[in-house]
């Protein structure tokens, strides 16, 4: 059995990816854990696993908890708009260094896709959905941002 009562946690003290969760999981049974991308998820998955530990409330797990990431990660803790940029990496060039209009690029693309408050965050503590924004549609963005759209750009699904 697992069970989570009151749970919180947060990367910093005023800075909460859930609170007051509470749920209990029967031994043998398969639970869902569903919402929008950077919502907590994963977070909370970890947290019941006991790979992080709640700042608030309690876990108690009668059995080792399974786990299975993710298959997103960098092994460098890149901030997030660095992994953006590398999207421009071609545009660049070699031995060169991102300058101003690259980085303005990379947070409005980063803007664009709902994750300019995660500029800062190093890349491996963000949620995969997060991971997944960062790496594919803001680099493309990022990328295109070089041209002025004629039209509106393609929709992301």
């Amino acid at each position: 059995m697992l069970e989570l009562r009151g749970a919180g946690f947060g990367y910093s003290a005023d800075d909460w990816v859930f609170q007051d969760v509470s749920f209990s999981v029967p031994a043998g049974s398969v639970t869902a854990v569903l919402g929008p991308n950077g919502s907590g998820k994963t977070t909370l998955v970890r947290c019941a696993a006991g790979l992080l530990a709640v700042r608030d409330g309690t876990v108690r797990r009668s059995e080792t908890a399974g786990y299975v990431p993710q298959a997103h990660g960098s092994t460098f803790g890149y901030p997030a708009l660095d992994m953006v940029l590398m999207g421009r990496a071609r545009r660049i060039g070699i031995f060169r260094s991102p300058g101003t209009r690259d980085r303005s690029a990379a947070l409005q693309a980063m803007d664009q896709v709902g994750i300019a408050g995660l500029a800062e965050r190093p890349f491996p503590t963000l949620s995969g959905g997060e991971q997944q924004l960062s790496s594919l549609r803001g680099r493309w963005r990022a990328v295109r941002r070089c041209w002025s759209w004629t039209s509106r750009p393609p929709a992301w699904t």
